[in-house]
């Protein structure tokens, strides 16, 4: 299927399955189904992801680092490509507006909430939940992908993905202590900073929005899905009062690849 002018086409990482699995990848297929924004996917092998972004253009993000060219990638209007999911985020949020295509930041809280959720994923939940998911991820990924996806984190770790996780329950542990500050957020047991909204009624951190927050989030918790599917109940249950299981049904359906 050909890409329209009107259409976005969105690069997203191959697996063995159509399904977005990356929660990198996720926070932007989320923001094209919510906003309804037609697009088509194009589906990279890892090995493919540089040469392709490359030729159209995209400059690294980092001249010296091996993940200077990453997907999520966008391509709009023929000639517009970008990289990276939240100038993606932010452009298609620009760019998409009006009653059929919702903001993904609707209050002026938004867009730091966003940035808060992001931040305390990555670097406190992600260093024990990439312990547990990354020794998964070949056998999810078509056969090229596979052999350099293992290849590359054997070489960056220093070690077989199979030994990342020594201690697992313990990593599980940690994923619990770290994640407990988003379900007290969307439990309505958290004070906000200044600057940060926190609605109190509904499954999503503003109530009954969705926000780019919420993708956020979710985006997590369907790369816990993709790598084991018993991996996505048991992180489930660390929100309170179920939050997280209500947010991830009312958000699930932005995940799903549109046909």
């Amino acid at each position: 299927m050909s890409v329209t002018q009107a259409e976005v086409e969105f690069f997203d990482i191959a697996s063995n399955t159509p399904t977005t699995w990356s929660p990198n990848t996720a926070k932007t297929r989320m923001v094209l189904n919510y906003k309804r924004i037609p697009h088509k996917t194009t589906w990279l092998s890892y090995p493919d992801i540089a040469g392709t972004l490359e030729s159209l253009g995209v400059a690294p993000s980092h001249s010296s680092s091996p993940l200077s060219f990453t997907c999520p990638a966008i391509r709009h209007s023929g000639a517009h490509v970008l990289m990276d999911s939240w100038p993606i985020a932010l452009y298609l949020d620009r760019t998409f507006t009006g009653a059929d295509s919702p903001s993904i930041f609707p209050t002026p809280g938004a867009l730091p909430l966003a940035q808060l959720v992001h931040h305390h994923l990555y670097s406190k939940v992600l260093p024990a939940a990439m312990k547990l998911l990354l020794p998964k991820i070949p056998a999810i990924l078509d056969d090229r992908g596979a052999e350099y996806f293992r290849r590359t984190r054997n070489e960056w770790f220093g070690k077989p993905l199979e030994e990342l996780c020594e201690d697992p329950e313990g990593d599980w542990k940690r994923v619990g202590q770290e994640i407990a500050i988003l379900s007290d957020m969307l439990s309505g047991r958290w004070s906000a900073p200044q600057g940060v909204v926190i609605e109190r009624a509904g499954p999503f951190f503003l109530g009954d929005v969705p926000s780019y927050a919420d993708f956020v989030l979710v985006s997590f918790f369907q790369w816990f899905k993709c790598a084991d599917e018993r991996y996505l109940e048991r992180v489930l249950a660390f929100g309170k009062e179920d939050c997280f299981t209500k947010l991830w049904n009312a958000c699930e359906q932005w995940v799903h690849v549109e046909h």
